[in-house]
């Protein structure tokens, strides 16, 4: 199979700052590109993709996840096994439940050392590592709870730490990414690769990151470079965040990296990605009459046989 030499870019919404002008916004500084995913992964206009993201009124899930309050401290408590709900990820009944069946081996991440992903050593990574391996248990596959999840709650208590995992992530850090994709490796083995290689992409990016976190400062933001990599890349979806811990002031400099790789498009090399509107924009409505005959006989077949499958109530 041919490696797929296509160029990948991450570009901003709007990299000239004039589509949204107001005091939330902050000003672009006029950075230059940055390299993540070991060089695979370009980010063109990185403080504006920062910008876009903690801008309320474009609709992302800052501050809502990131600000999020339960009881202050590194302690899982069920507040926090609800707060994927605030970045996309949704949590029924069902899930709830396993969250909370889950709750002794998650509740390892109040344990980990006070250090940023950036500073981390080996052991460092083999402990956030650790805390995914509950889903390599056969008891729990297949039942709704996989990394995206357990990412999200396990984030807000360890910020500078533990980062963020979707499947943005996965397609920005995998092939063509610089992590193989293989069909047998643990939910523990690739989530210590992940946080190996974001690790290398902080410390290569330094002075990026500074750079960010000085200007989030200056927009009034109180998010760090850390903080930033790991959400506000995230998905430039409505469900992205950085992430703070109890309301303090997200970590440095890693988070930008993760941010900015979860922004990803599905069309390489294009920004916005292929049906998602610019920052500011409205998707617009796709009437019927406006697709081809043979999908709309298609899509009539389908709706006709959701009502025939709906229960009917009984005549009284």
């Amino acid at each position: 199979m041919m490696e797929d030499m296509t160029e990948r870019v991450i570009r901003s919404a709007d990299p000239s700052g004039d589509a949204q002008p107001g005091p939330a916004r902050g000003a672009a500084t006029g950075m230059a590109e940055m390299q993540l995913c070991a060089g695979t992964l370009t980010v063109e206009h990185p403080d504006q993709v920062l910008l876009d993201y903690l801008d309320v009124r474009n609709g992302y899930a800052y501050p809502a996840y990131d600000t999020l309050r339960t009881n202050g401290s590194a302690e899982l408590v069920d507040g926090d096994l609800l707060a994927p709900m605030l970045i996309g990820a949704h949590i029924d009944n069902g899930r709830f439940a396993l969250l909370r069946e889950m709750l002794p081996a998650l509740e390892a991440v109040a344990e980990l050392p006070a250090v940023q992903l950036q500073g981390a050593d080996d052991d460092h990574v083999l402990c956030v590592a650790g805390l995914f391996g509950i889903l390599d248990e056969p008891r729990y596959a297949g039942r709704g709870i996989r990394g995206t999840i357990v990412s999200k709650v396990l984030h807000r208590k360890r910020p500078e730490l533990v980062p963020i995992y979707d499947s943005r992530i996965f397609e920005a850090y995998t092939a063509p990414g610089v992590i193989p994709r293989a069909t047998d490796r643990s939910w523990q083995h690739f989530m210590a690769l992940l946080c190996s290689q974001m690790r290398d992409d902080l410390q290569a990016e330094e002075p990026a990151f500074a750079a960010l976190e000085k200007l989030a400062a200056d927009a009034g933001a109180p998010v760090t470079a850390a903080c930033a990599s790991s959400t506000s890349w995230s998905w430039r979806h409505r469900h992205d965040a950085l992430a703070l811990s109890g309301g303090a002031p997200l970590g440095p400099g890693w988070r930008q990296a993760v941010v900015l790789a979860r922004s990803t498009s599905s069309r390489p090399g294009t920004w916005p990605p292929a049906g998602r509107p610019a920052a500011g924009c409205r998707r617009p409505a796709t009437r019927s009459s406006a697709l081809p005959e043979a999908q709309r006989h298609q899509l009539a077949r389908g709706r006709a046989r959701q009502r025939l499958a709906r229960p009917r109530r009984p005549r009284r």
